[in-house]
């Protein structure tokens, strides 16, 4: 068997040694590593005694950023609630786990502290450094200046506005600082509780990404009808809501798109609820969608959707998504979708015009409607009828002096008629 020595040292290799020990020596006293009481490493930044800011911040190790040389991570649930077709309930909820520090002032003579702390030039800061720095002045020399926690807010309200502007007017976002947990997708596309801090002394967990900081914002959205649908802007939105459920009951489909653009180190999960009538039928688009299985307050299954844009890596800078969402009818209350075949007749259109007296012209429209909605009904302060039973409306003006109103349901296929006229004359009922 092979025997091991110990090896023999000059005196120029253990003079060496001493020479790379002092060296050592000095870059602690210079840059000096603080241990928690728990047994992490800490910043330096973060000690009490000047140049630090007090406060606790687990060391910054690069295989805890993910979001390496992009100086965002930020991670983001947004939720959008269709109470109509043009108006929207938004709920945003954002982790945030390092934020670009070039907006404030505060940290523009710490550059050397920082890079002694793994911080460097394309880093952001580290949620563990921005809770430390909640409460210093943006402008240290400026007592008035707002505190690192305001500056934080205005910029996220800013980045909330400026990503809603392309949905329409909304109204200012209602953000607040949520201290508990919030819910997002995680890499799978479950969704999981995070767990998020404010308070700088409950940190230590030796990593200096977790927990984040986190916000919940609230806006009410009022879409474009012509951007959005392609209609005139003169179009009000009861019109619109109404003749969008109609649509969706006579079968059709109705596709929206929606733009978001994502920055880099972001993730964004973007979710949309329907209207109550309607269930999606197709999440589409550039960004990845799935249609999610839900269920009504009154146990009726429907669809929402769901789109999800990653660009944490950054590599394509700013990325533009559009989120495609087509929409189909959801049956609420018994009303089958009308399936009308090819050959079968749906609208009954007749026009006469009477011309024969120039002083006293007479134009009359007929129309056929082969079904209408059973909330029309409801609307008219009449049910709707059984198959074989006859219902009758009372005359009415309605739109252009509609005199008559009749609604047959045996089973034959008898259209509604409304009977208009240029007079006030009466007309069978």
């Amino acid at each position: 068997m092979a025997e091991r020595h110990a090896k023999t040292h000059s005196q120029y290799e253990w003079g060496g040694s001493a020479i790379i020990l002092s060296v050592l020596f000095m870059v602690q006293a210079l840059a000096p590593i603080a241990v928690s009481n728990s047994g992490f490493t800490e910043m330096a930044l973060c000690q009490d005694t000047p140049p630090g800011i007090g406060g606790i911040c687990d060391w910054r190790n690069d295989l805890d950023d993910g979001t390496t040389d992009v100086t965002d991570w930020v991670e983001g649930m947004f939720h959008f609630n269709m109470t109509s077709p043009t108006e929207i309930q938004f709920q945003a909820s954002w982790a945030i786990r390092e934020w670009d520090k070039s907006g404030m002032e505060f940290f523009d003579d710490k550059a050397v502290i920082l890079e002694n702390d793994n911080i460097n030039a394309d880093d952001g800061l580290p949620a563990d450094v921005l809770r430390s720095a909640f409460d210093k002045n943006t402008d240290p020399d400026d007592v008035s200046s707002p505190t690192i926690q305001e500056s934080l807010l205005s910029e996220i309200d800013s980045s909330i506005s400026s990503f809603l502007s392309n949905w329409g007017g909304s109204s200012t976002p209602d953000t607040t600082w949520i201290s508990d947990g919030i819910f997002l997708p995680d890499d799978s596309g479950a969704m999981s509780r995070v767990n998020c801090e404010l308070d700088p002394l409950n940190d230590t967990d030796g990593n200096a990404f977790e927990p984040p900081i986190c916000i919940s914002t609230n806006v009410n959205i009022t879409l474009d009808t012509s951007s959005t649908y392609g209609l005139p802007a003169d179009v009000s939105p009861s019109d619109l809501d109404t003749a969008m459920e109609g649509l969706l009951v006579m079968g059709s489909q109705i596709t929206t798109n929606f733009d978001v653009s994502v920055n880099p180190g972001h993730k964004g999960t973007y979710a949309i609820q329907p209207p109550t009538y309607a269930t999606v039928t197709n999440a589409g688009g550039w960004a990845f969608g799935e249609e999610v299985g839900e269920v009504d307050g009154d146990g009726v299954a429907y669809n929402s959707g769901r789109w999800s844009v990653d660009n944490r890596d950054g590599l394509s800078g700013v990325v533009p998504a559009d989120l495609d969402m087509t929409m189909g009818f959801r049956d609420i209350d018994g009303t089958d979708i009308v399936d009308v075949s090819l050959d079968d007749k749906s609208l009954d259109l007749s026009v006469s015009v009477d011309l024969s007296d120039e002083s006293n012209s007479f134009i009359e429209v007929v129309v056929g409607i082969y079904q209408i909605q059973s909330s029309s009904m409801h609307s008219w302060g009449r049910p709707p009828t059984d198959a074989g039973e006859q219902g009758h409306h009372p005359c009415n003006h309605v739109g252009w002096n509609t005199y008559g109103v009749s609604h047959r349901s045996d089973g034959s296929g008898g259209p509604v008629r409304q009977y208009p006229g240029l007079g006030n004359r009466p007309g069978p009922c």
